[in-house]
């Protein structure tokens, strides 16, 4: 299998996928996209964080893209190439392949944080922040390899927690996957926030909706499911939270992420789930 690379593929943004958008009183996820062409330097909202009000919202895009690999600072700079075409806040990042670092960009202002990879240079998980939103960073934190963290203050009295995951493939026993998730649900239990957004490669194929009763899963899918997108789907059910890519009605290209060689078979395998 191989992933569809650019835009379409990972990365999650606007009327092309799920995004978590706050407002005010509620945190609602939305499928808009705002009609301005800049983000706000000065965003109202959520993260107007002097205590003052206003009925305007403030949209807050976040992303997953697994990049492969950012070892060589010609393919980093060639993802700051392809974010500008793009509106977003944050893109949590899978396969980095760099070692355990935090770095302010100094030809763009954004914030790279990512995870130690192994010993050859494989896996690694981190965020790029935009600089916009720099000021509402409270912490990052590395779980492992395969998991990182970073938690927003969204408003004055709100905050916001974001996990990127890569998940283990097929060809890892069942006990990698059952160490992942325990980390992740150890974290979701441990690391206070107000709401919570996981996202990442989950390798995991939810396929189609099988029974009515089940939790946190939406109409729209695509592929079939396997024993991975099963535990994923536990998994979500046992937390309370909601598959957001499955909930909003897009043209079919739109919803997969992943393709066979010979282009017969697509199947999604990344995800932006978050709470209610």
């Amino acid at each position: 299998m191989k992933q569809k690379r650019g835009r379409d593929a990972h990365v999650h943004n606007g009327s092309n996928s799920t995004g978590g958008i706050w407002i005010p009183e509620n945190a609602v996820l939305r499928d808009v996209k705002p009609q301005d062409e800049e983000l706000d330097p000065k965003p109202k909202g959520r993260f107007n964080l002097d205590g003052s009000t206003s009925r305007n919202h403030t949209y807050l895009f976040i992303c997953t893209y697994n990049v492969r690999t950012l070892r060589r600072e010609e393919v980093l700079d060639t993802l700051l190439e392809e974010v500008e075409s793009i509106k977003w806040h944050i893109i949590g990042l899978a396969e980095t392949g760099r070692p355990s670092d935090l770095i302010k960009l100094t030809n763009c202002g954004h914030t790279l944080f990512t995870t130690s990879a192994t010993s050859r240079g494989c896996n690694g998980v981190g965020f790029l922040v935009n600089k916009i939103i720099e000021g509402n960073t409270l912490d990052y934190k590395e779980v492992s390899y395969r998991i990182v963290y970073l938690r927003l203050q969204i408003s004055k009295q709100h905050t916001l927690k974001v996990i990127q995951v890569y998940a283990p493939t097929s060809s890892h026993g069942d006990y990698k996957i059952e160490g992942l998730y325990k980390n992740v649900d150890d974290m979701m239990a441990t690391v206070n926030s107000t709401h919570t957004i996981l996202i990442g490669d989950l390798n995991a194929k939810i396929g189609k909706k099988k029974d009515s009763d089940e939790k946190g899963i939406g109409p729209f899918r695509v592929g079939d499911r396997n024993k991975r997108g099963q535990r994923l789907l536990e998994f979500v059910s046992s937390r309370d939270l909601i598959i957001g890519n499955t909930y909003f009605k897009k043209p079919v290209k739109r919803y997969w992420t992943l393709e066979s060689p010979n282009a017969a078979t697509h199947n999604l395998i990344d995800y932006i789930i978050c709470d209610h």
